[in-house]
């Protein structure tokens, strides 16, 4: 299962944007990257009838270290291009994607779902980028179905 996920490399703008988050880490603290994250991984209504998990969200990110966080963003600017490996894939394959994922268009998990031999896509109505904590029974509700295929 490659859930909200992508196989493509970051392109320039990409990298700039990781290399910002690394400096504000530090320079502006992990409150203001939570506030600035939110709506990048929460889909809109999600926003609006859930408080409590926009809290949580928030608060998770905000527990993060400026130097974690720089570190994982400078890392994820730098990981190659896998849609090649994703053809060799012999296993069944699921690619879960919310429908208002802002940091992965459906386009991108289209993609990559083609990349691989008989993968399956799903899509998850009212979600971002968190789907799997956006609507949780639906998520695994997809799992489950697709695991119960084998």
């Amino acid at each position: 299962v490659l859930a909200n996920s992508r196989a493509s490399a970051d392109d320039g703008n990409g990298r700039e944007a990781r290399a910002a988050m690394a400096r504000d880490a530090s320079a502006k603290g992990m409150n203001e990257i939570a506030r600035a994250m939110l709506p990048k991984l929460l889909a809109e209504g999600t926003r609006e009838k859930r408080p409590d998990l926009v809290s949580a969200v928030e608060q998770m990110i905000a527990r993060q270290t400026p130097a974690a966080t720089a570190a994982a963003a400078l890392g994820m600017g730098e990981r190659p291009d896998m849609t090649d490996w994703l053809r060799t894939v012999e296993v069944p394959t699921l690619v879960v994607t919310g429908e208002h994922d802002a940091l992965i268009p459906l386009e991108s998990s289209q993609a990559m779902a083609a990349a691989v031999p008989g993968a399956k896509l799903a899509v998850l109505p009212d979600a971002g980028h968190l789907s799997n904590l956006e609507d949780p029974a639906g998520f695994n509700g997809m799992i489950r179905a697709f695991m119960a295929q084998y």
